[in-house]
């Protein structure tokens, strides 16, 4: 307590002035004022960087009435709590626990049968994983989501339909599950997510699956990724291991992953456009890393990319590839949150790539990060017709010509206007298959504004450098996209 503390520091001082003193004679006068070996607590959290993670390991029953409780200590540092029994009428009994033992067996007995037991129920232990802290566990599964709790797994389902080309009308529940330890919500232990759904039209089922949870307990772990999916014609499988370093858990400013991707394209007749995808099976192995330098005024970030691939049935003797892409994105604040933004990119492949994994002009073929997932299908629901992923060139005005190559590089701007959800974008790039055909006169070029509203965007590409025959320049066109990520237009 505060009124201890204070005794301490003062009798140290008094005791200890103007002579040589080191770190143990202060944990020895700490025992020997409070009469308790509280060195043992003192000691891991002044000079280690451990953290705190009590929990109740399990719960056996003796004989009828009599019941072992086992506490362990997981983490590094030790603290004293109490731990809190609750049985079948209400009753109510406390044992306290100092903390220092790694594991610690507790004998209770009740008439009654025992209903519950919480470890530091009213939270005064800076504990990092209170899930554990209960018996039984705390499960809880909601018809759509809520707002996350640290002391139970919570899963949730929410009902989805949605139509496109291929599938027609679908429909299929999002099914959500983790708890918010090492993190958040979004990064949490053991999350998962499954989505499965039906096509009215393909009458096929398809599915996609993602797990994630960190590999140790150390401030921001490793965590592994696995991901797998199968829509119409693809199948995919994907295992990855990241890891972030920064300031700020949910906002790190250097991530690091590493991936390994098998998928299998079947046949592109049926659901796909065989200028976006190619049939066969591919193993693709990854290498990413991504830095930040931010600050109020202006900030910098960055993100390069490596990647090896091998074509499993290629009739070739050239059957395998390279990859090597290099993003730059620079900001300056003019207005409270209004931000000019200029990005820059760079790909280059090298060796016979299949379509889908070569740098698209209007925008990427697949979402980023370890789970990758392949946007794509036939007429208005492609992601080279009316879907936008941002990635590659990313010159949006040109959605819907279905251009690709091995060599990329462009350069976007977004000017917002004064304090509104308003800003004009512009963007230039270069898409070809040859180096020495990569001249400023055949760049494609767009130009537009764009329309923040909460988490969509609408975008206007007004102008166009190279139409086609019977397009014009100037013509109105727009586009409507979620969170920046994707975007449906006509």
């Amino acid at each position: 307590g505060g009124d201890g503390f204070d005794s301490l520091m003062r009798a140290y001082c008094s005791e200890r002035s103007f002579r040589h003193v080191d770190w143990r004679d202060f944990l020895d006068l700490a025992d020997s004022l409070t009469g308790r070996p509280v060195s043992g607590h003192l000691d891991p959290w002044i000079n280690t960087a451990g953290r705190c993670d009590n929990g109740v390991a399990c719960v056996r029953t003796v004989e009828p009435g009599l019941y072992a409780i086992n506490l362990v200590r997981e983490g590094e540092l030790s603290l004293p709590s109490k731990l809190v029994l609750t049985d079948k009428k209400g009753n109510v009994q406390a044992i306290p626990w100092n903390g220092l033992d790694r594991s610690m067996w507790f004998m209770a007995r009740t008439e009654v049968g025992l209903k519950s037991a919480a470890l530091d129920p009213g939270r005064t232990v800076p504990d990092v994983n209170r899930f554990n802290n209960h018996w039984p566990r705390r499960f809880s599964f909601t018809l759509g989501p809520r707002l996350p709790s640290p002391e139970r797994y919570q899963a949730f389902a929410l009902p989805i339909p949605f139509y496109d080309a291929v599938n027609g009308f679908r429909l299929g529940p999002f099914l959500h599950g983790g708890y918010m330890i090492d993190g958040g919500p979004m990064v949490g232990r053991h999350q998962w997510t499954f989505f499965p759904y039906y096509g009215f039209r393909s009458r096929e089922i398809s599915y996609s699956l993602a797990y994630q949870t960190p590999v140790t307990s150390l401030p921001m772990p490793p965590r592994l990724c696995f991901s797998a999916g199968r829509a119409s014609d693809i199948r995919t499988v994907s295992l990855g291991l990241t890891r972030s370093w920064g300031r700020a858990l949910l906002a790190p400013t250097e991530n690091y992953g590493l991936g390994l991707e098998y998928s299998r394209v079947a046949d592109t007749a049926r659901f796909y456009d065989h200028r976006d995808i190619e049939p066969g099976s591919n193993v693709i192995l990854s290498l990413t890393r991504s830095s930040t330098v931010s600050g109020y005024r202006a900030g910098i970030s960055g993100k390069a990319s490596a990647a090896g691939g091998f074509a499993l049935n290629s009739g070739s003797t050239d059957n395998n590839f390279s990859r090597f892409s290099l993003e730059q994105r620079g900001y300056l604040r003019i207005w409270r949150r209004q931000l000019v933004c200029l990005r820059g990119f760079f790909g280059s492949i090298a060796g016979a790539a299949p379509a889908q994994e070569q740098f698209f002009l209007s925008g990427a073929y697949r979402t980023d990060g370890l789970n990758s997932i392949i946007v794509s299908g036939r007429g208005w629901f492609s992601a080279q017709e009316n879907y936008h992923v941002e990635g590659s060139a990313d010159v949006p005005g040109y959605l819907g010509r279905h251009l690709r190559g091995r060599l990329a590089a462009s350069a976007n701007l977004s000017i917002p206007l004064y304090k509104y959800p308003i800003a004009f974008f512009a963007d230039g790039a270069l898409l070809t298959d040859d180096f020495g055909q990569m001249v400023v006169k055949d760049a494609y070029c767009d130009a537009g504004v764009s329309l923040s509203l909460g988490p969509a965007k609408v975008l206007f590409p007004l102008w166009i450098n190279r139409p086609l025959e019977g397009e014009k320049r100037f013509d109105f066109r727009w586009k409507v996209g979620l969170g920046g990520s994707f975007s449906l237009g006509i």
